[in-house]
């Protein structure tokens, strides 16, 4: 009797106050915006948009500033999605850059900012939402007003900010740069022939101070990375030396050479720790207390390597160059390997938000899906039109956070609703008994 009665009430209620829920119109229009994950293509031909298993989504599409050459095709040089609204890919068009903006949601064109000249790298700055542009301009040849960093605001894409001039020799350039949250509202750059570091103020584009690290023929700075474990820079010379600069005290902390090493790139592994990815063998830096200098550990982790992707903290996934390139699955705890041989010269690897899948793309113009875990398992690949493929993932992150909130308030209002009909069906249980 009492679900009799509870479900007679439950569809009376529903009658009643159908205004005051979430229907199931709202929610599958929620869920149509929502492609919580993808991969995005940008190669000559344009952009193409694929689920993360490799399932064509959206055709490509050229954009009309892909006229830097005869044939007009594109030439991205950096992506970046700020997960919100927008997906950013820097193009080199001659002695001129543009940035490509693409709608999250619809993919298609929506904005072409011009920039700096020959662009070369993007970072987001979350908390400012801002995409900041590095240049590889020369000394006094850079155009468009001797400028080698720009930003573009990514909340109005009609703001006109002011470009920055990082003074460097006359064939030098700016050779890296650090954005990042924890730093405030000032960033850091390199340059590719001083051993100096350059603070900017992020809000009033002006360059507050430049730092002279030390004297001699390793001049020069790459690879510039930040590691918040210590609020300090990493970043090594020409000569493969270790540097190590403080943010805090805006100080060098030391200078160490690798003995029998040639450095690719610096990294920071989700724990914080600070990976040296060279020819011959990948070393880890264990940061310490800020102003103090991290240890080194000499030990081989894996063979040599020029990038790594982190599949949270369970598994590092390096890209070695050897032979052959080859893909290598470091599981972090037992430190066992699993390597898999790719063919041709690979343009950019990347893994699906949840790290499932990682996706790599050669000279050769075809795309290759491994499925990651302690093995590395090749589940599909295909070739595509064009040249010089990159890939990104793209995690619309807002809209998620817009569909889990609006689940939560459905399943709040439901148990509401649930305790209202017990509640009622108990009244008329005692009422009838009465009676």
């Amino acid at each position: 009797m009492k679900i009799i009665l509870g479900c007679a009430l439950f569809l009376s209620m529903v009658t009643g106050i159908s205004g005051d829920v979430v229907t199931n119109d709202e929610i599958r229009y929620h869920e149509r915006k929502l492609r919580a994950e993808t991969m995005w293509v940008y190669n000559s031909n344009g952009m193409a948009v694929y689920s993360v298993k490799g399932e064509l989504l959206n055709g490509v599409q050229k954009d009309q500033k892909c006229k830097y050459a005869e044939g007009g095709d594109c030439n991205f040089k950096a992506t970046l999605s700020d997960s919100r609204k927008y997906v950013f890919a820097a193009q080199e068009m001659n002695d001129s850059g543009y940035v490509t903006v693409h709608d999250l949601d619809t993919e298609q064109v929506v904005g072409l900012v011009p920039t700096c000249a020959k662009p070369i790298d993007i970072k987001y700055h979350s908390a400012r939402h801002e995409m900041w542009i590095t240049c590889d301009t020369k000394g006094m040849d850079k155009s468009d007003g001797n400028y080698n960093i720009d930003v573009i605001g990514a909340e109005s894409l009609t703001s006109n900010h002011q470009q920055i001039s990082v003074v460097t020799p006359p064939e030098g350039a700016v050779s890296g740069t650090v954005v990042d949250n924890d730093l405030g509202n000032v960033m850091y750059t390199s340059q590719n022939e001083v051993n100096a570091i350059s603070k900017i103020d992020l809000s009033t584009k002006e360059v507050l101070a430049t730092f002279g690290l030390f004297m001699g023929d390793n001049m020069g700075l790459f690879g510039m990375t930040y590691c918040k474990e210590n609020k300090h820079l990493y970043a090594f010379t020409n000569n493969n030396e270790l540097v190590e600069f403080d943010t805090v005290e805006d100080s060098l902390v030391t200078k160490t050479t690798i003995p029998n090493f040639t450095f690719n790139k610096i990294a920071v592994s989700p724990k914080g720790k600070v990976l040296l990815l060279g020819d011959e063998t990948v070393h880890v830096v264990e940061p310490k207390k800020n102003g103090r200098s991290s240890e080194i550990n000499f030990d081989r982790l894996t063979n040599g390597a020029i990038d790594v992707v982190f599949q949270g903290t369970k598994r590092a996934v390096f890209l070695s160059r050897t032979e052959n390139e080859e893909i290598v699955v470091l599981t972090m705890k037992t430190s066992k390997t699993k390597t898999q041989k790719v063919s041709g010269d690979v343009m950019s690897f990347e893994l699906s938000g949840d790290g499932k899948y990682l996706w790599v793309t050669t000279d050769k113009s075809k795309i290759n899906i491994f499925k990651v875990n302690s093995k590395l398992r090749s589940v599909k690949q295909w070739k595509i039109p064009g040249s010089v493929p990159k890939v990104q993932f793209v995690s619309n992150k807002e809209r998620e956070d817009e569909l889990n909130e609006l689940s939560s308030l459905i399943e709040l209002r439901i148990q509401k609703m649930e305790g209202k009909i017990s509640d009622t069906a108990d009244e008329l249980i005692k009422k009838k008994s009465k009676n």
